[in-house]
């Protein structure tokens, strides 16, 4: 991971040399390598926690642009982000239903966290509002491919597995001679995952839902044929 993180931020810092930033005729396509870093937290699923942090992680990632006009775009994106959070419960007394008896066991505070490799693809529409600065919004849907949990209670590390969602990339962009630095907030539409708690004697589930935001510093590379005006 580290290395390929190294290898991205070399290739946006030497795309200076490699395209021409002062190319005034517009192509039709352009590609992006990008990096930066991300913010991560989670909503929804709260049994007794009595507080959440989030986590500041490397984003890095890979954009294809088509020129629909010379204030409309369409967006291709593949990007690369570290998500983790951590959750802290507070102590709490559940309530289990043996064969002949109920029983109570009282349990400490402790927390937990969340580390894990997501992967995300997406469509955005692009609009120019001008000076340098565009709009986006779009589509996109997000996995895991591994990850950890790690509780503070507990020597293990349990594995992370399946979960994803999609969402709504809402974003500004600001570009400036092919430079370009990107916000976006990933607005969640679905759920990632659902946790089920049974040891307080009522059978609840809740949807977890991951929040988002990337800053990201980019480097746009026109190819292909000159659009027509």
């Amino acid at each position: 991971m580290k290395k390929q993180f190294l290898l991205l931020v070399a290739a946006v810092c030497l795309c200076p040399k490699i395209a021409n930033a002062q190319e005034e005729e517009q192509r039709k396509f352009s590609i992006m390598p990008y990096v930066g870093m991300n913010y991560s937290n989670l909503s929804g699923y709260k049994f007794n926690e009595g507080s959440r942090t989030g986590r500041v992680s490397p984003t890095l990632g890979l954009q294809l642009q088509y020129n629909l006009s010379d204030k409309a775009a369409l967006l291709f994106d593949y990007n690369y982000r570290r998500l983790g959070y951590t959750r802290h419960y507070d102590g709490y007394t559940a309530t289990y239903h043996g064969f002949d008896k109920d029983y109570q066991v009282e349990h400490g505070d402790y927390d937990v966290k969340t580390t894990g490799n997501y992967h995300t693809l997406g469509v955005q529409f692009k609009y120019n509002l001008g000076k340098g600065f565009s709009a986006r919004a779009g589509l996109e849907a997000m996995w895991v491919s591994s990850g950890t949990e790690k509780y503070s209670n507990d020597p293990w590390e349990y594995n992370l597995s399946g979960g994803g969602q999609f969402s709504i990339p809402l974003g500004l962009t600001y570009e400036h001679k092919n430079i370009t630095v990107n916000a976006t907030y990933h607005l969640p539409l679905t759920s990632q995952g659902e946790y089920s708690h049974l040891g307080d004697g009522k059978d609840r589930t809740w949807n977890t839902r991951l929040q988002t935001f990337d800053l990201t510093v980019g480097y746009r590379i026109p190819f292909g044929k000159k659009r027509n005006k």
